[in-house]
């Protein structure tokens, strides 16, 4: 094997020629001492962790954002219903997808035209729709929840008319913190 001249350069920076050799012939430090590696080691796993935990974050607020927005969405159909059958909102057994006639995304759709049946399915949930007639409990995400009530706003509704709703979601915690159940309140 031919080895090139070595230039004066080379030898004054000490720079190698050979593996682990400089041209004076002493032997170079080659490779990482294990306190090196234990430390990026370290500040990697810190970056990993605070990755992981911002991550996890942002994917719950956008799931509660998806939350808020359908909720929109069935309450202004909601308010259209209203306004096109005379002062009245649907029974919440009419909505239900677990009536003992369950409610599909399209046939609460012929009833709220104009939904978007997206809207209807939270997230995490199964099926087309996930409307309850029920409140659903303080940690259950996977369900919003619809009941019509009569004038006073506490007597649910069996019958219609019915001049008021209230519609309930819950959020997920975020970074730790518990679920918050939220209400909306029809506009009358």
């Amino acid at each position: 094997m031919k080895t090139r001249p070595v230039t004066a350069r080379q030898l004054k920076l000490g720079i190698s020629t050979k593996f682990g050799k400089t041209p004076q012939g002493k032997q170079s430090a080659v490779g990482f001492t294990i306190v090196e590696l234990l430390i990026v080691i370290v500040v990697i796993g810190i970056l990993a962790a605070i990755v992981l935990n911002t991550f996890s974050g942002v994917q719950a607020r956008a799931r509660n954002t998806e939350r808020a927005t359908d909720i929109k969405a069935i309450s202004g159909q909601l308010e259209v219903y209203y306004t096109n059958n005379n002062s009245t909102y649907p029974l919440a057994s009419a909505l239900d997808y677990n009536d003992t006639v369950p409610k599909t995304g399209d046939d609460v759709a012929t009833i709220l035209t104009g939904i978007d049946k997206n809207a209807l399915l939270a997230p995490g949930g199964t099926g087309t729709n996930n409307i309850d007639n029920a409140q659903p409990a303080s940690t259950v995400t996977n369900l919003y929840g619809y009941r019509a009530f009569q004038s006073d706003g506490t007597t649910n509704c069996a019958a219609t008319p019915c001049p008021k709703y209230i519609l309930y979601w819950t959020e997920e915690g975020v970074n730790g913190s518990a679920a918050v159940q939220k209400t909306k309140a029809s506009l009358n």
